[in-house]
C-alpha cells in the first residue's frame, strides 16, 4: 500500500515516481526518476532524512513537481519525533537538484495522536513558482464539535478528522 504518485518536470521531461515501503525495517518514503520516458529508472532514493531503520514510520506521501522551477516536493505523515512511533506530524521534503537530495521541513510542527482516527489517503499537494500548497487530514482538536443529524446506531465511534492546509514560499527574498 505504498500509494505511488507520478510527476513530471515538463521542461526537462523527467518522470518521477514516489512511494513508501518497508525495505529498511520501518516505513520510509522513496523516489526514483527516469530521463528516458520510463524505459529506465534510477535506484530508489530515500526522501525522509531521519536515520535509516530508526523505528519511525513515514507514510502516505504525496508529490508535486513545480513546472516553473523543476523542484520536487513531497509531503508525508512522519513519526520521527515519537520513540513509540505513534504521534504523527506532517513533513514537506523539497529537492532542487532533480530528486538527488531532499531537505525536510516540519510543515506541521505539532505532533498529533492518530488513535481511533482515520487519516486515509486524503492528501493533496501542488507547486508553482516556488510556492507549495498542501492539504492533509488529521484528528480534530479535543474541543471540536461534530453535529451528525440522526446518525445510524451502527456507526463506529471514531475521532472526527479535519482537513488542514499548509503553504510554503521558497521564492528568493529580494
Amino acid at each position: 500500500m505504498g500509494f505511488p504518485q507520478v510527476g513530471i518536470d515538463p521542461k526537462k521531461g523527467t518522470l518521477y515516481v514516489t512511494w513508501s515501503d518497508f525495505r529498511n525495517g520501518d516505513v520510509d518514503v522513496f523516489i526514483s526518476h527516469s530521463d528516458d520516458h520510463g524505459k529506465t529508472w534510477t535506484a530508489p532514493k530515500r526522501v525522509n532524512d531521519d536515520p535509516v531503520h530508526d523505528g519511525a514510520d513515514q507514510f502516505l506521501q504525496w508529490m508535486a513537481v513545480d513546472p516553473t522551477d523543476g523542484s520536487v516536493n513531497v509531503q508525508f505523515y512522519d513519526r520521527r519525533d515519537d520513540p513509540a512511533n505513534r504521534l504523527t506530524r506532517v513533513t514537506l521534503a523539497r529537492s532542487t537538484d532533480g530528486g538527488r537530495t531532499f531537505t525536510n521541513y516540519a510543515w506541521r510542527a505539532e505532533a498529533f495522536s492518530t488513535d481511533n482516527a482515520f487519516l486515509g489517503d486524503y492528501e493533496w499537494l501542488v507547486a508553482l513558482g516556488g510556492r507549495v500548497f498542501g492539504a492533509w487530514a488529521e484528528p480534530a482538536p479535543a474541543n471540536y464539535v461534530v453535529v451528525v443529524p440522526r446518525a445510524p446506531s451502527t456507526v463506529a465511534s471514531t475521532t472526527p478528522t479535519i482537513i488542514r492546509v499548509g503553504s510554503a514560499d521558497f521564492r528568493a527574498t529580494r
